[in-house]
Protein backbone atom coordinates (compact mmCIF):
# COMPACT_ATOMS: atom_id res chain seq x y z
CA UNK A 1 0.00 0.00 0.00
CA UNK A 2 1.40 3.39 -1.03
CA UNK A 3 2.25 5.77 1.75
CA UNK A 4 0.31 9.02 1.53
CA UNK A 5 2.66 11.99 1.23
CA UNK A 6 1.97 14.99 3.43
CA UNK A 7 1.20 18.30 1.71
CA UNK A 8 4.13 20.73 2.03
CA UNK A 9 1.88 23.11 3.96
CA UNK A 10 -0.10 20.54 5.96
CA UNK A 11 -1.33 21.67 9.41
CA UNK A 12 1.41 19.82 11.29
CA UNK A 13 4.26 21.82 9.72
CA UNK A 14 2.36 25.02 8.89
CA UNK A 15 4.22 26.91 11.60
CA UNK A 16 7.54 26.18 9.91
CA UNK A 17 6.35 26.98 6.37
CA UNK A 18 6.74 30.47 4.96
CA UNK A 19 3.65 31.17 2.91
CA UNK A 20 3.62 33.98 0.33
CA UNK A 21 0.18 35.32 -0.50
CA UNK A 22 -0.31 35.47 -4.30
CA UNK A 23 -0.09 39.03 -5.58
CA UNK A 24 1.55 40.36 -2.45
CA UNK A 25 4.87 42.18 -2.91
CA UNK A 26 7.15 44.41 -0.90
CA UNK A 27 8.10 46.38 -4.02
CA UNK A 28 6.35 47.98 -6.94
CA UNK A 29 6.96 50.51 -9.68
CA UNK A 30 4.58 53.46 -9.79
CA UNK A 31 1.87 52.81 -12.36
CA UNK A 32 2.11 55.53 -15.00
CA UNK A 33 0.38 53.73 -17.86
CA UNK A 34 -2.69 55.97 -17.88
CA UNK A 35 -0.76 59.25 -17.68
CA UNK A 36 -0.15 61.24 -20.87
CA UNK A 37 3.41 61.81 -22.03
CA UNK A 38 4.59 65.38 -21.43
CA UNK A 39 7.84 67.30 -21.78
CA UNK A 40 10.24 66.55 -18.92
CA UNK A 41 13.58 68.06 -17.98
CA UNK A 42 15.98 67.66 -15.06
CA UNK A 43 19.41 69.05 -14.21
CA UNK A 44 21.69 67.60 -11.52
CA UNK A 45 25.06 68.85 -10.33
CA UNK A 46 28.03 67.61 -8.31
CA UNK A 47 31.74 68.13 -7.97
CA UNK A 48 35.12 66.60 -7.24
CA UNK A 49 37.96 68.30 -5.39
CA UNK A 50 41.64 67.48 -5.93
CA UNK A 51 45.15 68.69 -5.31
CA UNK A 52 46.97 71.35 -7.30
CA UNK A 53 48.99 68.90 -9.42
CA UNK A 54 45.97 66.88 -10.47
CA UNK A 55 43.97 70.02 -11.18
CA UNK A 56 46.65 71.43 -13.51
CA UNK A 57 46.88 68.12 -15.39
CA UNK A 58 43.09 67.95 -15.67
CA UNK A 59 42.99 71.52 -16.91
CA UNK A 60 45.77 70.99 -19.49
CA UNK A 61 44.51 67.55 -20.59
CA UNK A 62 47.85 65.93 -19.64
CA UNK A 63 46.70 63.15 -17.29
CA UNK A 64 48.26 59.73 -17.98
CA UNK A 65 44.87 58.20 -18.88
CA UNK A 66 43.99 60.97 -21.32
CA UNK A 67 41.46 63.78 -21.52
CA UNK A 68 39.44 63.20 -18.35
CA UNK A 69 36.78 65.79 -19.11
CA UNK A 70 35.96 64.27 -22.48
CA UNK A 71 35.85 60.80 -20.93
CA UNK A 72 33.62 62.06 -18.13
CA UNK A 73 31.18 63.49 -20.65
CA UNK A 74 30.86 60.12 -22.36
CA UNK A 75 30.59 58.29 -19.03
CA UNK A 76 27.86 60.64 -17.83
CA UNK A 77 25.81 60.12 -20.97
CA UNK A 78 26.19 56.35 -20.66
CA UNK A 79 25.24 56.40 -16.97
CA UNK A 80 22.08 58.42 -17.61
CA UNK A 81 21.01 55.96 -20.32
CA UNK A 82 21.58 53.00 -17.98
CA UNK A 83 19.59 54.36 -15.03
CA UNK A 84 16.71 51.89 -15.29
CA UNK A 85 19.19 49.00 -15.30
CA UNK A 86 20.77 50.21 -12.06
CA UNK A 87 17.73 51.38 -10.07
CA UNK A 88 14.96 48.76 -9.91
CA UNK A 89 12.05 51.20 -9.45
CA UNK A 90 12.99 53.50 -12.35
CA UNK A 91 10.99 53.29 -15.57
CA UNK A 92 13.00 52.76 -18.77
CA UNK A 93 12.72 56.06 -20.65
CA UNK A 94 13.63 57.12 -24.19
CA UNK A 95 15.96 60.06 -23.54
CA UNK A 96 15.87 62.84 -26.11
CA UNK A 97 18.85 64.79 -24.75
CA UNK A 98 21.65 64.05 -22.29
CA UNK A 99 24.23 66.78 -21.87
CA UNK A 100 27.27 66.95 -19.55
CA UNK A 101 28.89 70.32 -18.86
CA UNK A 102 31.58 71.35 -16.41
CA UNK A 103 33.34 74.25 -14.76
CA UNK A 104 36.91 74.23 -13.39
CA UNK A 105 37.31 76.35 -10.25
CA UNK A 106 40.97 77.22 -9.69
CA UNK A 107 40.54 78.71 -6.19
CA UNK A 108 39.41 75.37 -4.74
CA UNK A 109 40.88 72.97 -7.33
CA UNK A 110 37.37 71.70 -8.01
CA UNK A 111 35.69 70.35 -11.10
CA UNK A 112 31.97 71.12 -11.03
CA UNK A 113 29.78 68.92 -13.26
CA UNK A 114 26.21 69.24 -14.51
CA UNK A 115 24.00 66.71 -16.26
CA UNK A 116 20.89 67.86 -18.13
CA UNK A 117 18.34 65.31 -19.36
CA UNK A 118 15.23 65.87 -21.47
CA UNK A 119 12.50 63.60 -22.73
CA UNK A 120 8.79 63.38 -23.51
CA UNK A 121 7.47 60.75 -21.15
CA UNK A 122 4.93 59.84 -18.47
CA UNK A 123 7.38 60.27 -15.60
CA UNK A 124 10.30 62.53 -14.75
CA UNK A 125 14.01 62.22 -15.47
CA UNK A 126 15.44 63.35 -12.11
CA UNK A 127 17.17 60.02 -11.47
CA UNK A 128 18.64 59.97 -14.96
CA UNK A 129 20.18 63.39 -14.36
CA UNK A 130 21.58 62.31 -10.99
CA UNK A 131 22.91 59.05 -12.45
CA UNK A 132 24.52 60.99 -15.27
CA UNK A 133 26.34 63.50 -13.08
CA UNK A 134 27.54 60.79 -10.70
CA UNK A 135 28.73 58.67 -13.62
CA UNK A 136 30.75 61.64 -14.85
CA UNK A 137 32.22 62.25 -11.38
CA UNK A 138 33.20 58.60 -10.93
CA UNK A 139 34.91 58.66 -14.32
CA UNK A 140 36.91 61.71 -13.23
CA UNK A 141 37.82 59.92 -10.00
CA UNK A 142 39.05 56.90 -11.96
CA UNK A 143 41.20 59.00 -14.28
CA UNK A 144 42.54 61.25 -11.51
CA UNK A 145 43.25 58.73 -8.75
CA UNK A 146 46.65 57.70 -10.15
CA UNK A 147 47.83 61.29 -9.86
CA UNK A 148 46.02 62.20 -6.64
CA UNK A 149 44.59 59.45 -4.39
CA UNK A 150 43.24 62.03 -1.91
CA UNK A 151 40.23 63.03 -4.00
CA UNK A 152 36.94 64.20 -2.51
CA UNK A 153 33.66 63.69 -4.33
CA UNK A 154 31.38 66.55 -3.29
CA UNK A 155 27.67 66.15 -2.66
CA UNK A 156 25.48 65.91 -5.75
CA UNK A 157 21.93 67.20 -5.91
CA UNK A 158 19.03 67.93 -8.21
CA UNK A 159 19.22 71.52 -9.40
CA UNK A 160 15.87 71.71 -11.17
CA UNK A 161 13.10 69.72 -12.73
CA UNK A 162 10.40 70.74 -15.18
CA UNK A 163 7.19 69.09 -16.30
CA UNK A 164 4.53 67.03 -14.62
CA UNK A 165 2.47 68.07 -11.64
CA UNK A 166 4.97 70.42 -10.00
CA UNK A 167 5.79 72.41 -13.14
CA UNK A 168 9.16 74.11 -12.56
CA UNK A 169 11.01 73.28 -9.34
CA UNK A 170 14.42 74.77 -8.52
CA UNK A 171 16.60 73.80 -5.57
CA UNK A 172 16.59 76.57 -2.92
CA UNK A 173 20.40 76.71 -3.04
CA UNK A 174 20.69 76.53 -6.82
CA UNK A 175 22.81 79.01 -8.71
CA UNK A 176 21.36 82.29 -9.92
CA UNK A 177 21.23 80.91 -13.46
CA UNK A 178 18.64 78.29 -12.48
CA UNK A 179 16.82 80.53 -10.01
CA UNK A 180 15.99 82.86 -12.89
CA UNK A 181 13.70 80.17 -14.31
CA UNK A 182 11.31 80.75 -11.42
CA UNK A 183 11.10 84.42 -12.35
CA UNK A 184 10.18 83.74 -15.97
CA UNK A 185 6.42 83.89 -15.46
CA UNK A 186 4.25 84.53 -18.50
CA UNK A 187 2.84 88.03 -18.34
CA UNK A 188 -0.68 88.56 -19.67
CA UNK A 189 -0.37 92.37 -19.64
CA UNK A 190 -4.09 92.93 -19.29
CA UNK A 191 -6.96 93.38 -16.85
CA UNK A 192 -9.34 90.52 -16.10
CA UNK A 193 -12.60 89.52 -14.45
CA UNK A 194 -13.40 86.29 -12.62
CA UNK A 195 -16.93 84.90 -12.43
CA UNK A 196 -17.57 82.26 -9.78
CA UNK A 197 -20.62 80.22 -10.83
CA UNK A 198 -22.04 78.51 -7.75
CA UNK A 199 -25.47 78.38 -6.14
CA UNK A 200 -24.14 77.78 -2.64
CA UNK A 201 -21.35 80.35 -2.83
CA UNK A 202 -23.78 82.99 -4.11
CA UNK A 203 -26.07 82.29 -1.12
CA UNK A 204 -23.14 82.55 1.28
CA UNK A 205 -23.49 78.94 2.44
CA UNK A 206 -19.74 78.36 2.25
CA UNK A 207 -16.58 80.36 1.73
CA UNK A 208 -15.67 80.55 -1.93
CA UNK A 209 -12.11 79.37 -2.60
CA UNK A 210 -12.28 79.21 -6.39
CA UNK A 211 -12.43 82.95 -7.04
CA UNK A 212 -9.38 83.77 -4.89
CA UNK A 213 -7.51 80.85 -6.49
CA UNK A 214 -8.05 82.27 -9.99
CA UNK A 215 -7.24 85.81 -8.82
CA UNK A 216 -4.00 84.62 -7.23
CA UNK A 217 -2.88 82.91 -10.44
CA UNK A 218 -3.70 86.03 -12.45
CA UNK A 219 -1.73 88.24 -10.08
CA UNK A 220 1.31 85.98 -10.58
CA UNK A 221 1.01 86.80 -14.27
CA UNK A 222 1.04 90.55 -13.65
CA UNK A 223 -2.65 91.10 -14.36
CA UNK A 224 -3.07 94.65 -13.13
CA UNK A 225 -6.73 94.53 -12.04
CA UNK A 226 -8.96 91.56 -11.17
CA UNK A 227 -12.72 91.95 -10.69
CA UNK A 228 -14.30 88.92 -8.94
CA UNK A 229 -18.05 88.27 -9.13
CA UNK A 230 -20.09 85.43 -7.62
CA UNK A 231 -23.32 84.35 -9.35
CA UNK A 232 -25.73 81.41 -9.04
CA UNK A 233 -26.10 78.70 -11.67
CA UNK A 234 -28.82 80.67 -13.43
CA UNK A 235 -28.62 81.23 -17.18
CA UNK A 236 -30.07 84.74 -17.30
CA UNK A 237 -27.96 86.05 -14.42
CA UNK A 238 -24.74 84.52 -15.73
CA UNK A 239 -25.40 85.79 -19.26
CA UNK A 240 -26.07 89.32 -18.02
CA UNK A 241 -22.88 89.41 -15.94
CA UNK A 242 -20.75 88.07 -18.81
CA UNK A 243 -22.18 90.61 -21.26
CA UNK A 244 -21.38 93.36 -18.78
CA UNK A 245 -17.83 92.22 -18.07
CA UNK A 246 -16.73 91.72 -21.67
CA UNK A 247 -17.45 95.38 -22.31
CA UNK A 248 -14.64 96.30 -19.91
CA UNK A 249 -12.23 93.37 -19.54
CA UNK A 250 -10.22 91.70 -22.35
CA UNK A 251 -10.02 88.48 -20.32
CA UNK A 252 -12.88 86.86 -18.40
CA UNK A 253 -12.38 83.56 -16.60
CA UNK A 254 -15.31 81.68 -15.14
CA UNK A 255 -14.95 78.97 -12.52
CA UNK A 256 -17.54 76.32 -11.77
CA UNK A 257 -20.53 74.95 -13.65
CA UNK A 258 -18.46 72.93 -16.15
CA UNK A 259 -19.39 69.44 -14.93
CA UNK A 260 -22.17 67.02 -15.95
CA UNK A 261 -24.71 67.94 -13.22
CA UNK A 262 -28.11 69.30 -14.20
CA UNK A 263 -27.32 72.84 -13.01
CA UNK A 264 -23.86 72.96 -14.60
CA UNK A 265 -24.68 75.41 -17.40
CA UNK A 266 -21.60 77.60 -17.81
CA UNK A 267 -20.37 76.21 -21.18
CA UNK A 268 -23.88 76.39 -22.64
CA UNK A 269 -24.32 80.04 -21.63
CA UNK A 270 -20.91 81.02 -23.01
CA UNK A 271 -21.59 79.15 -26.26
CA UNK A 272 -24.87 81.01 -26.79
CA UNK A 273 -23.18 84.38 -26.32
CA UNK A 274 -20.01 83.57 -28.26
CA UNK A 275 -19.02 85.16 -31.55
CA UNK A 276 -16.56 82.30 -31.98
CA UNK A 277 -16.15 79.15 -29.91
CA UNK A 278 -12.54 78.01 -29.38
CA UNK A 279 -12.93 74.29 -28.61
CA UNK A 280 -9.19 73.66 -28.68
CA UNK A 281 -8.76 75.44 -25.33
CA UNK A 282 -11.07 72.99 -23.58
CA UNK A 283 -9.45 70.04 -25.31
CA UNK A 284 -6.00 71.19 -24.18
CA UNK A 285 -7.19 71.72 -20.60
CA UNK A 286 -8.63 68.21 -20.45
CA UNK A 287 -5.59 66.60 -22.05
CA UNK A 288 -3.21 68.34 -19.67
CA UNK A 289 -5.35 67.77 -16.59
CA UNK A 290 -5.62 64.06 -17.28
CA UNK A 291 -2.09 63.50 -16.03
CA UNK A 292 -3.25 64.61 -12.57
CA UNK A 293 -6.89 63.50 -12.35
CA UNK A 294 -8.62 60.64 -14.19
CA UNK A 295 -12.02 62.37 -13.97
CA UNK A 296 -10.76 65.35 -15.97
CA UNK A 297 -12.66 64.03 -18.98
CA UNK A 298 -15.90 64.92 -17.15
CA UNK A 299 -15.06 68.62 -17.46
CA UNK A 300 -16.75 70.49 -20.32
CA UNK A 301 -14.50 73.56 -20.26
CA UNK A 302 -14.36 75.67 -23.40
CA UNK A 303 -12.89 78.92 -24.66
CA UNK A 304 -14.72 81.54 -26.68
CA UNK A 305 -14.52 85.01 -28.17
CA UNK A 306 -17.20 87.39 -26.95
CA UNK A 307 -16.77 90.67 -28.81
CA UNK A 308 -13.13 91.59 -28.28
CA UNK A 309 -12.77 89.56 -25.09
CA UNK A 310 -11.50 86.08 -24.41
CA UNK A 311 -13.67 83.94 -22.11
CA UNK A 312 -12.44 80.64 -20.68
CA UNK A 313 -14.56 78.38 -18.47
CA UNK A 314 -12.46 76.75 -15.75
CA UNK A 315 -13.46 74.05 -13.25
CA UNK A 316 -14.44 75.01 -9.71
CA UNK A 317 -11.82 73.05 -7.81
CA UNK A 318 -8.85 75.23 -6.69
CA UNK A 319 -6.40 72.40 -7.41
CA UNK A 320 -7.78 71.98 -10.94
CA UNK A 321 -7.65 75.76 -11.41
CA UNK A 322 -3.91 75.84 -10.65
CA UNK A 323 -3.38 72.92 -13.04
CA UNK A 324 -5.17 74.83 -15.82
CA UNK A 325 -2.85 77.82 -15.97
CA UNK A 326 0.15 76.14 -17.66
CA UNK A 327 -2.21 75.54 -20.60
CA UNK A 328 -3.53 79.10 -20.51
CA UNK A 329 0.02 80.46 -20.42
CA UNK A 330 0.63 78.89 -23.83
CA UNK A 331 -2.36 80.54 -25.52
CA UNK A 332 -3.75 83.54 -23.62
CA UNK A 333 -1.13 86.18 -24.62
CA UNK A 334 -1.48 85.25 -28.30
CA UNK A 335 -5.28 85.13 -28.21
CA UNK A 336 -5.52 88.47 -26.42
CA UNK A 337 -3.41 90.00 -29.16
CA UNK A 338 -5.48 88.45 -31.97
CA UNK A 339 -8.90 89.06 -30.44
CA UNK A 340 -8.06 92.62 -29.44
CA UNK A 341 -7.85 93.84 -33.04
CA UNK A 342 -10.08 93.58 -36.10
CA UNK A 343 -8.45 91.61 -38.90
CA UNK A 344 -9.13 93.02 -42.36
Amino acid sequence: MKKKMAHPCSPRDEAQAQVTVPGESRFGMIHVGEKPATKRRAVACGGIQMGQEAFVKLQTRTLPKGDALALAEIAGIQAAKQTANILPMCHPLPLDVVGITWELIEETCTARMWCEVRTVAKTGVEMEALAGVNGALLCLYDVLKGTDPALTVLASRLELKEGGKTGVWVHPDASEHWQQLLEKVVQYNTTAAVVVVSDRASRGEYEDLAGPAVAQELEKRHVTSVDVRIVPDEEEILAAVLQELVQEYPLVLTTGGTGPAARDITPEVVTKLADKVLPGIGEALRQYGLQFTKTTWLSRSIGARLGQSLVVTLPGNPKAIAESFPVLDDVVPTLLRLIGRDEV
